[in-house]
């Protein structure tokens, strides 16, 4: 931003608040606008509006008063009467007491009878009755059992009765106490035996009496409320305050109503006003409308389409399904096929131009993703070597790192936590570890293969992110669109260098299939430079400004850590998303994840700050609240969205193109021309070639405008090609004689002439930047390291599968014991191998086998063994991949085994089919006719004799 909007009091709003602050500007009373014909209408529905509000306002601050003061009244009055209810029942618990107590007052003769005790007197004369006869039962005393055992039986009985009868005492005498209590007769059973109850009912009584009042009085309180809130509010009456408080909702959803109206037509306004172009002659709108235009733009979201990107990621994972035919690459196809891939990338990125690419240049990202592409590799190879070393040394804190935290112990931690993550990680992806549990293993690869891989990838945003000095709020969309896109190219290079990596490690050598090959450098590709915009859009609107807090206010503190923790919080979502990718056992959980990473960048990288990551209408409903209709709105519009999204093409993006580089292309207005220093041009020539010197020459010449001297200098540039290309043939001295005197004749024949020209006619000529023709030449130079690369390797495999190849004598012994039953088994095999130049080989031999029982019994079998497959060896290993196994009786007493006993011949026959189909083994030259192979897995050795030995 520019001085002057940062001196601007709109400079530090945003685009919702400025945009409001217009709105306000135009619809006050005394507005800019207030005589336009144009505002007329929707200032008069603005004001009415505002009426409507204030009105609702009163209404509902009348309602809160009232509905509360009735509140107050009916829960005064509940509580009135749920006190009288507890004392009421106080007095109905005494009931049982007073029973009691009155009927011993009956019996000892101290009351006077009374028919509310005849209940009570019946049972307590059935009860006398059954213990008389019970007593009665117990004198009989008979003779017989069965008469003892039918007397028991009526003696249980009878008791049974009496404490049946015994149990109802507390409810007869309970109903008696109610019956006195309810006739407030319990002064008539007055006595020693009533005296205590009979005092504490009458305190019970007492305070019965006070409840009551005040139930009373809160009754007549509530009827009060009631009336002055129907007077207060101009209704007939108010039932409760439940219906006020239904009122005052209602009264509130109004307000809402409102209040969105009131918005909306501030928005309409606005937006309105913004079209209007003759508002921007008006002294007083003048600056706000040229703001707020600006901040429109700005924070609008771009439309992007993903679908490039999606086609190319999922092309790569349907391929992967079908292509399972080995994908025999040579060293000039894996050099094509890294070069179509890398310029495919790019033109995935130069889709988005310019949002993601602006302000570069492609030769310039060229140069990056073809260097980075090797520089990445190198570096998580090394970083996965110190993780290790730490690891295995630092696991311990060293004597002389104490006292220093941050300058060695944190970063020791760190490398040893990283080192050990990926000890675990690696022992389970190769099958010698078992996890802990899921959740251990998705920690320790984002640990370890996610976390370092993603910082990997961010590091060139991260280098011109800490090269950026200026103030960070007032950097410009273009710097965050930088860091995005160098994110994306340190991902597409990442992702190409380990592509290759792979290639050399473990797909050329393992013959794998060419699906993979299309997962990888389609798919995966494409994938880890997704991964990798995530994070640069992150870093460039959320967590940048923290980062450079962080190492620059607490530097001498714990900033340092913070930032770091910070960078490593920067990549976590694209860490999670690769780390779900990884451990993705079925392909179409990879495709799933693949797809949630596309759809998440689609997201971020079409929003220019983070504002704009929820949409203006989701906002709107989430601040109004929800209703049906406006939730089917807004899905029809985002519907219409992802149409246009799907189906829109990069015009836009075009135009602005074309503009930025009508842009670059304007002629500078100053007289002198632009030009490369032509001294400086013949310096670089010595380390580029007179190629280099000569094309620049010939492009000041045509600055220059002078037509002839350029072609000129153009033919210096074909002849000088053709002389460095002879130069690749002939010895290394006389090509260097002819290199130099190839650069003494340029210069003096045509480089001496334009330094002198324009040091007379041009000194004060405008100098042109190094960065183009450089780069450029520092591509030139990378393609050209490729090839020879290429053609040295190819013609080194050459030489060492003509090594090889050849027909050698094999003769192997085995012996083996197994654990179970003890037998002895003693292996020799003497037969001849076939290494063809086309890559093919042939195991022709007899197995003869010897089995020894426990007790010395022996068994001995005689087997023809032919393997046919593939082979590569790069040297110094020997990998075998085996395509068919025969196996087959090579003596009459083996054959009659075979016939007698076809089940165990066939088990011993599928042991061998079914034999591992890829073999590696280190190769050792004793001389040149004879080599000694050690097996990798098993690791038996075998030595193997040339049968046509070559001549010295």
């Amino acid at each position: 931003m520019s001085q002057e909007h940062n001196s601007s009091q709109f400079s530090q709003v945003d685009y919702t608040n400025l945009k409001q602050q217009f709105s306000d500007m135009l619809l006050v009373p005394d507005s800019p606008v207030a005589n336009e014909t144009a505002f007329k209408r929707d200032r008069e529905s603005y004001f009415d509006l505002l009426e409507q509000r204030k009105k609702t306002q009163e209404q509902i601050t009348l309602l809160k008063s009232e509905t509360k003061n009735v509140s107050e009244a009916e829960n005064a009055a509940k509580e009135a009467e749920s006190q009288l209810q507890v004392k009421r029942k106080q007095l109905l618990e005494l009931a049982t007491t007073l029973g009691k107590t009155a009927f011993k007052g009956l019996q000892s003769g101290d009351i006077a009878d009374d028919l509310r005790f005849n209940p009570r007197k019946e049972l307590e004369s059935r009860i006398e009755a059954l213990r008389r006869q019970k007593d009665s039962v117990t004198s009989e005393n008979p003779a017989g059992v069965l008469e003892q055992t039918a007397l028991k039986a009526k003696q249980l009985k009878l008791a049974g009765q009496i404490k049946a009868e015994e149990f109802r005492i507390k409810t007869v005498n309970q109903e008696l106490g109610k019956a006195l209590l309810s006739a407030k007769a319990e002064e008539t059973v007055r006595c020693s035996e009533t005296e205590k109850v009979l005092e504490i009912i009458n305190r019970l009584r007492e305070r019965i009496t006070k409840a009551k009042d005040k139930h009373q009085k809160s009754e007549l309180n509530l009827t009060n409320a009631q009336k002055r809130a129907a007077e207060q509010l101009g209704v007939d009456s108010v039932s409760t305050a439940i219906s006020l408080q239904a009122e005052l909702k209602q009264k509130e959803s109004e307000l809402r109503s409102i209040e969105i109206r009131i918005e909306d037509l501030q928005d309409e306004v606005a937006e309105k006003a913004l079209e209007y172009e003759w508002l921007r002659d008006n002294p007083a709108l003048k600056e706000i409308l040229g703001r707020l235009t600006q901040l429109k733009k700005e924070s609008t979201p771009r439309k992007i389409s993903v679908w490039p990107l999606a086609a190319v990621v999922i092309t790569g994972h349907l391929f992967a399904s079908f292509g399972s035919k080995p994908l025999n690459l040579s060293h000039f196809g894996v050099l094509v096929l890294y070069l179509a891939t890398a310029l495919g990338g790019l033109g995935l990125l130069a889709y988005y131009k310019p949002d993601l690419v602006a302000g570069e240049r492609r030769y310039k990202s060229l140069l990056l993703l073809f260097s980075y592409s090797i520089i990445s590799v190198i570096c998580i190879l090394l970083f996965q070597e110190l993780a290790e070393y730490a690891l295995n040394n630092w696991s311990d804190r060293q004597e002389w790192a104490r006292g220093r935290l941050i300058l060695f112990d944190l970063p020791r931690i760190f490398l040893v936590a990283v080192g050990t993550a990926y000890q675990d990680t690696f022992s389970i992806m190769q099958g010698t570890g078992v996890p802990e549990s899921f959740s251990v293993y998705f920690r320790n690869h984002m640990l370890s293969i996610g976390l370092c891989e993603e910082l990997i990838k961010l590091s060139p945003a991260l280098i011109a992110f800490a090269a950026y000095t200026g103030s960070w709020r007032s950097r410009s969309q273009e710097f965050n669109s930088r860091l995005v896109y160098l994110a994306m190219i340190g991902g597409l290079a990442f992702g190409l260098g380990e592509a290759v990596y792979y290639h050399f490690t473990m797909y050329a050598p393992m013959q794998v299939g060419w699906g993979l090959y299309a997962l990888r450098f389609l798919s995966l590709v494409t994938i880890h430079a997704v991964w990798a915009g995530i994070s640069g859009w992150i870093l460039a609107h959320v967590t940048g400004g923290w980062i450079r807090s962080a190492f620059t206010t607490a530097a001498h503190g714990w900033g340092p850590v913070g930032g770091c923790l910070l960078i490593a919080a920067t990549v976590g979502v694209s860490d999670v998303l690769h780390t779900s990718h990884n451990l993705s056992n079925d392909p179409l959980w990879m495709l799933t994840w693949d797809v949630i990473s596309l759809v998440i960048f689609a997201w971020l990288i079409r929003c220019s700050n983070v504002s704009q990551l929820v949409p203006d209408q989701a906002r709107k409903l989430w601040r109004r609240g929800f209703s049906t209709a406006e939730i089917a709105a807004v899905a029809a519009s985002m519907k219409n969205r992802v149409v246009e999204d799907i189906d829109h093409s990069p015009q836009a993006n075009t135009v602005t193109q074309t503009t930025t580089e009508t842009s670059e292309a304007t002629p500078n207005v100053s007289s002198e021309p632009e030009l490369w220093n032509p001294n400086a041009a013949g310096f670089w020539s010595l380390l580029l070639t007179p190629i280099f010197g000569a094309w620049l020459h010939a492009k000041n010449w045509a600055n220059l405008n002078e037509t002839e001297r350029s072609k000129k200098s153009f033919k210096w540039v074909y002849g000088s090609i053709g002389m460095v290309a002879l130069t690749l043939i002939l010895p290394d001295l006389i090509s260097n004689l002819v290199f130099g005197a190839l650069l003494v004749a340029w210069w003096m024949r045509s480089g001496n002439e334009q330094y002198k020209y324009v040091k007379e006619n041009h000194p004060d000529y405008q100098k042109k930047k190094w960065g183009t023709p450089l780069s450029i030449a520092g591509l030139v130079v990378f393609g050209l390291v490729l090839f020879s690369g290429a053609l040295e390797m190819s013609r080194m495999s050459e030489q060492e599968v003509e090594k090889l190849a050849g027909q050698w004598a094999v003769k192997m012994q085995i012996f083996e014991v197994d654990d179970e039953t003890g037998i002895e088994l003693q292996g020799d095999l003497d037969g001849t191998t076939t290494y063809s130049a086309d890559t093919t080989f042939d195991h022709q031999g007899n197995l003869k086998i010897v089995f020894v029982a426990p007790t010395g019994e022996r068994a001995t079998m005689l087997l023809r063994l032919e393997v046919e497959g593939i082979w590569s060896f790069d040297g110094t290993t020997l990998c075998e991949f085996t395509n068919s196994i025969r196996v087959s009786p090579a003596d009459p007493t083996t054959r009659q085994l075979a016939q007698n006993d076809p089940q165990a011949f066939s088990e011993i026959k599928r042991g061998f089919e079914q034999a591992e189909e890829r073999s590696f083994g280190s190769v050792t030259f004793l001389n040149d006719n004879e080599i000694e192979l050690l097996d990798h897995e098993t690791g038996d050795s075998l030595k193997m004799k040339r049968l046509q030995e070559k001549s010295e």
